[in-house]
């Protein structure tokens, strides 16, 4: 059974800058289908990734459920 309540994406990058300190840029997805498999997740990574060329370091899926 389908607990999930709302989905969301957070895509992650790390830069170095050029007097060497890491920079942290971030796209959020909010509101996405709670019937997302793992699978579609990436899919829709690959194509973000492709539309704004960038390589994304870290994704994190959040979910909110209910459990009663």
């Amino acid at each position: 059974m389908n607990n999930i309540k709302s989905l969301t994406l957070v895509l992650t990058q790390f830069t170095v800058t050029e007097d060497g300190k890491t920079s942290k840029a971030q796209r959020r997805f909010a509101n996405l289908s709670t019937k997302a498999t793992n699978e579609d997740i990436k899919a829709f990574v690959a194509i973000i990734s492709d539309l704004t060329q960038e390589k994304y370091d870290q994704v994190e899926v959040i979910k909110s459920e209910t459990i009663l």
